[in-house]
C-alpha cells in the first residue's frame, strides 16, 4: 500500500527510527516488570483481533497496520502494564506516522498545496514582472509550459519532514507541547520552501532557459531543499529550547534501572478466572478466523484483487505496451502527422498513445492511456489543469449497445473550450461504469476490487463555442475510433482469445 504512495515510500526508514528508539527504551527499562491489569489486556486482545478480522473481510492493508499496532500495544501492556506502554509509547508513534489518513485526506491535502503554491508562485512571478499566464496547475511562460504535477506540490517533503521532526523530538525526550509548537512550524517552511523552488525554477527559465523542475535537476534541487530542512528542524528544536528550557526542567525525569527496584514477585500474570478464559478464546477464535480468511484468498486469488470464480483466462501483461494502430480516415477525419504545439488532451497515465485528426482545419486527438485502476474519470484531470466543467452525460448508443460513451463539455476562464468523449475497458473486454459505491464517506473501509482498465479518449478544443454539429463529429470520431482500438486491445489482452 506505501509503495503506490510516492509520499509515504520512506518507510523503511521510519522502521529503523522507530527500531533505535526500542532499543534505547529496551536498556533503559528495569529488569523486573509488572504486568498490567488483566481486563485490559482482554480487552486490547479482543480490540486487536476484531481489527484483524475487519481488515481481512475488507482486505485493507490500512486496518491490517492498525491491527499490528494494537498487537504491539497489547503485548507491553502484558508485560510490562502502564510503565512498559509508556517507555515504548514513541516506537508506536513512529509506526503511526506513516500510515496514511483515512478517506483520502492525504489526497485533498495534496490538491491544496498544489494550489497554494501555484497561485503564491504566480503572484511572486507579477511581483518579479516575469511574464506568464497561471492555467489551473501550469505556469504558461514564453516557450515554456512548466506543469506543478502532484509530486511538486510538497506533499512528499511535507510528510517525509514531519515524520523526521517527530523521530527527533522524541529522540531528544522533547515534551508533548514542543511536537504541538515544531510539526505545524515545520510544515510551514516545507510549503515555503517549495513555493521558492517553483518560484526560482520559473525565473532562472525566464532569464536563462535552464530547466531545473523537471529530471535529475529536479531530483538534485528536492535533495538540497531536504537537507536545508533538516537543518531547519534542529534550529527550530534550539530555538524552542531557549524559550521553553525552564518548562522542560519541570517535566519529571525518567526513573532507571537503579532507581527503584520492582518486587520480582509481583512480575508473575495473574491467574485467569473462567471469564477471563472465555474472553481469550473467543479472540483466540476471531483471529484464528482471520488467519484463515487471509490464507483463503491468498490460495484463491493469489493477490489483492477478487476472488476468481469464473475460468481463468492468460495472465495479461500490463508493462508491456500494447501495439496499436488508426486508420488514415475515419468518416470525415484525416489523420495527421503534424501534432499541436500544444497538447491539451490528459494523458496522466503509464503508458499512453496519441493520434491526431483534422477535420474543417480543427485538431482532434485520440489518446489510449493504460493501465488504470478501474473506472478513472478523466474529469478529474481536467479540473486539476484548470478547465471548468459545464455539462458532464453519459450517451445512449441504440445501435452500439455494448459501447458506454462519456461526454464533459468544459470551459475556462481564459475563452477557450473543449468538448472529451471518454470510455473504459476493463481485461475482459468489458465497457466499465462508474463506480455506484466509493463516493461515499466510509468508502476507504469498503471492499474495492478495481480491475486493470484502459481509457480511450477523443479531446477538441477551440476558441470559440463548439457548434452541435462539430461535437456531434467529435462523437463520431470516438466511436469509430473505439471500433478499431477495442479488438486490437482485446487481441493483446489474450493472445489466444479471437474477439
Amino acid at each position: 500500500m506505501l509503495w503506490q504512495h510516492p509520499a509515504y515510500q520512506f518507510f523503511p526508514l521510519a522502521w529503523v527510527g522507530a527500531g533505535c528508539l526500542g532499543w534505547r527504551a529496551w536498556r533503559e527499562f528495569p529488569g523486573a516488570v509488572v504486568p498490567g491489569q488483566g481486563w485490559v489486556g482482554q480487552v486490547l486482545f479482543m480490540l486487536t483481533s476484531l481489527v484483524f478480522l475487519m481488515a481481512n473481510f475488507l482486505w485493507s492493508p490500512w486496518l491490517g497496520y492498525w491491527s499490528l499496532l494494537l498487537l504491539l500495544a497489547t503485548v507491553l501492556w502484558r508485560w510490562g502494564g502502564h510503565a512498559a506502554l509508556q517507555s515504548f509509547f514513541p516506537v508506536l508513534l513512529v509506526l503511526a506516522s506513516i500510515i496514511p489518513p483515512p478517506l483520502n485526506w492525504d489526497q485533498v491535502l495534496t490538491l491544496w498545496l498544489r494550489s497554494v503554491a501555484v497561485s503564491t508562485s504566480s503572484k511572486l512571478l507579477d511581483w518579479f514582472q516575469v511574464i506568464h499566464v497561471l492555467e489551473g496547475n501550469t505556469l504558461m511562460l514564453p516557450g515554456k509550459s512548466l506543469l506543478v504535477e502532484e509530486a511538486c506540490s510538497g506533499i512528499n517533503s511535507v510528510v517525509l519532514c514531519g515524520s523526521l521532526c517527530l523521530f527527533y523530538l522524541l529522540w531528544q525526550r522533547r515534551p508533548l507541547v514542543w511536537s504541538l509548537l515544531a510539526l505545524p512550524v515545520t510544515f510551514a517552511f516545507v510549503v515555503q520552501g517549495n513555493i521558492i523552488r517553483i518560484t526560482s525554477g520559473a525565473l532562472v527559465y525566464y532569464h536563462w532557459h535552464i530547466n531545473w523542475l523537471s529530471g535529475r535537476r529536479h531530483e538534485a534541487v528536492g535533495l538540497v531543499l531536504l537537507l536545508v530542512y533538516a537543518g531547519l528542524i534542529l534550529s527550530l528544536d534550539q530555538l524552542l529550547l531557549f524559550f521553553l528550557k525552564p518548562m522542560q526542567e519541570r517535566q519529571p525525569k525518567f526513573i532507571g534501572p537503579d532507581s527503584q527496584k520492582v518486587s520480582v514477585a509481583t512480575s508473575k500474570l495473574p491467574a485467569f478466572g473462567l471469564l477471563d478464559l472465555a474472553i481469550n478464546n473467543y479472540g483466540c477464535l476471531i483471529a484464528l478466523v482471520g488467519l484463515g480468511g487471509l490464507i483463503t484468498r491468498l490460495i484463491l486469488a493469489g493477490s489483492h484483487g477478487e476472488i476468481q470464480v469464473k475460468p481463468l483466462v492468460p495472465e495479461t501483461s500490463v508493462s508491456r505496451n500494447l501495439q496499436l494502430s488508426l486508420p488514415a480516415t475515419l468518416g470525415s477525419w484525416q489523420q495527421t502527422k503534424a501534432a499541436p504545439d500544444v497538447h491539451l488532451v490528459e494523458t496522466l497515465a503509464v503508458h499512453s498513445l496519441v493520434w491526431h485528426y483534422v477535420r474543417n482545419g480543427v485538431t482532434a486527438e485520440v489518446a489510449v492511456d493504460y493501465p488504470l485502476d478501474g473506472f478513472h474519470n478523466v474529469r478529474v484531470c481536467y479540473v486539476s489543469s484548470g478547465w471548468l466543467v459545464n455539462s458532464e452525460q453519459k450517451l445512449l448508443l441504440s445501435d452500439n449497445a455494448g459501447l458506454s460513451v462519456f461526454r464533459l463539455m468544459l470551459e475556462k476562464t481564459t475563452g477557450e473550450f473543449a468538448v472529451v468523449f471518454h470510455g473504459v475497458i476493463n481485461e475482459n473486454g468489458e465497457w466499465l461504469q462508474p463506480e455506484s459505491r466509493g463516493e461515499g464517506r466510509f468508502s476507504e473501509f469498503l471492499p474495492n476490487f478495481k480491475p486493470i482498465s484502459y481509457r480511450i479518449q477523443v479531446f477538441l478544443a477551440d476558441e470559440n463555442p463548439l457548434p452541435p454539429d462539430q461535437v456531434d463529429a467529435t462523437r463520431n470520431l470516438f466511436i469509430q475510433a473505439s471500433h478499431w482500438l477495442y479488438p486490437q486491445m482485446v487481441k493483446q489482452f489474450y493472445p489466444f482469445h479471437r474477439p
